[in-house]
Formats: structure tokens, C-alpha cells, sequence
């Protein structure tokens, strides 16, 4: 009830708070890299794309103690559950973000100046890894969810468990061959 309710919220979130994140740790460490540099400590080249890198994957949190902190005191259940669902999308949101980053390849012959087209495609990048995943996990929820429902598995609880385990690993490896990123989908 209270997750469904602050759906919004955690989306939001997920959002908004990774990719904030994400960019701060990058600049810091593009920061930091600089600063390196001009020291003379060091003699590798780091792009920011790299850095931006980083941050994505630094960018996704799991607040495990927080939440088990929450549930022994008795926590507000809105709080909990903003928590609990901003740290259950964020990872899926994280992994998409790198991927975007990736994609991100200026054409010419300084590609690691910041170009329009490319930034573009990897916000294409985002939104279509994002979407076809949280598609294929919905449709993939659903038959799941028509099975358990419409067969009498409940008469065999381990059948029901392996089949359950089966279906979600499964979506998950559809998710990952399409070029859907299978984090979402489970989410």
C-alpha cells in the first residue's frame, strides 16, 4: 500500500537522485583526475566519460541496514517504503546510465569533446534500454502471474517455487539477449 502510493516519489527518486549522483561523483573524480595530472602524479589519460562511468555504478546505493534499522524501530511506513523503493530502482537505473555512457562515442577526430548527436543517441540509448526492459519484465510479470494464478501449482509447493525461480531467471535471459538490461525487469 505504501509503495504503490509513493510511486511517484520513488520514481522520482530513483531518477533524479542517481543521475545527480552520478554527476557528482564523476565531476569529483574528473576533479581529482585533473588535479593528479597537474601534479605530475599522473601520466595516464582518464576521460570524463570515464569518470562518468564510475559515477553511474557508485551511484547505486543499497541502504540494507537503514531499512533493517527502519523495520525494528517501526518506522513511518511512507519513509520506508521511499526508501525501500528508491534503493530497489536505482540499481536498474544505474546499470541503464553506464550503458547510455557508453554508448556516448563523439564521431570526428577528438572524440572525447562533448557532441550534441551523440549525447542525443545515448539519451536514445536510455530511454529505449529503460522502456523495452520495463516492458518485457511487465509482460513477462503478467504471464507469470496468470500462471500461478489460473493452474493449481499451489497444490505443489515446490513445483510452484522451482517454477516461479524458473520464469524469473528466464525473463531475466530474454531481457539480457534482446540488449534490454535484465536488472530492470525483475524490479
Amino acid at each position: 500500500r505504501h509503495f504503490f502510493r509513493n510511486m511517484g516519489s520513488i520514481i522520482t527518486y530513483a531518477f533524479l537522485g542517481t543521475a545527480i549522483s552520478c554527476f557528482v561523483i564523476g565531476n569529483l573524480m574528473y576533479g581529482v583526475v585533473k588535479l593528479m595530472q597537474v601534479l605530475g602524479q599522473l601520466t595516464d589519460k582518464f576521460y570524463y566519460t570515464d569518470c562518468l562511468f564510475f559515477g553511474a555504478i557508485m551511484s547505486a546505493t543499497d541502504p540494507v541496514t537503514v531499512l533493517a534499522i527502519f523495520n525494528d524501530l517501526h518506522a513511518d511506513g511512507d519513509l520506508y517504503a521511499l526508501l525501500f523503493g528508491e534503493s530497489v530502482m536505482n540499481d536498474a537505473v544505474a546499470i541503464v546510465l553506464s550503458s547510455s555512457i557508453v554508448a556516448y562515442q563523439p564521431s570526428g577526430t577528438n572524440t572525447h569533446m562533448f557532441d550534441a548527436a551523440a549525447f542525443f543517441k545515448s539519451v536514445g540509448v536510455f530511454i529505449g534500454i529503460f522502456s523495452g526492459s520495463f516492458v518485457m519484465g511487465a509482460a513477462t510479470g503478467v504471464v507469470t502471474a496468470l500462471v500461478t494464478k489460473f493452474t493449481k501449482l499451489h497444490c505443489f509447493p515446490l513445483l510452484e517455487t522451482a517454477l516461479f525461480f524458473l520464469m524469473s531467471w528466464s525473463t531475466f535471459l530474454l531481457a539480457e539477449a534482446c540488449g534490454f538490461t535484465g536488472e530492470l525487469k525483475g524490479k
